[in-house]
């Protein structure tokens, strides 16, 4: 078996084809390339982190006053203006801490959640019910940013990892 059958096998020619067509077909600078953006994203893993973290735990925090409820993600007034989306994000945040035979409990479903479902919780579809306490989960965000389309679109081109400005 040949060095490109095997790197097709391992990697996938779908994956490695962009990078042999910028290396015009060269695997050795292919592969390299591609292991260099490897170690980059790697590099991003802590800062997102940090940033899914803080962004929960402060919307978290906002839906909780909101709601008057530490769970407000069973609240009747939240489960009413949620998505088909967010209510499957969370009963399956409850499957799985089920099947760690861990107790449910506000704080593990929270974490459980993905930066997917915190995001969404930035779409156009909350402008009216949920946009005026979601704000102020950024109260150091200069206001002209501090727009739920403008926080939407930045969240989102960060989960779908494209940090272009």
């Amino acid at each position: 078996m040949d060095n490109n059958a095997i790197v097709e096998r391992i990697i996938s020619k779908e994956r490695l084809e962009p990078y042999l067509n910028y290396h015009k077909n060269d695997l050795s600078k292919a592969i390299t390339h591609y292991k260099n953006n490897i170690l980059i994203s790697e590099s991003f893993y802590p800062l997102l982190a940090v940033l899914e973290i803080g962004l929960r735990n402060s919307i978290d925090y906002q839906l909780t006053k909101r709601f008057n409820d530490k769970e407000w993600y069973d609240n009747k007034e939240f489960v009413k203006i949620a998505t088909r989306f967010q209510i499957d994000r969370i009963s399956q945040a409850r499957t799985n801490i089920y099947s760690e035979k861990k107790e449910i409990t506000p704080g593990r479903i929270i974490s459980e959640l993905s930066f997917g479902f915190w995001t969404s919780l930035f779409d156009t579809k909350f402008e009216m019910t949920l946009w005026k306490n979601l704000r102020l989960a950024f109260p150091n965000c200069p206001k002209n940013i501090r727009k739920r389309k403008t926080m939407s679109s930045r969240f989102n081109g960060i989960r779908k990892f494209e940090l272009g400005t």
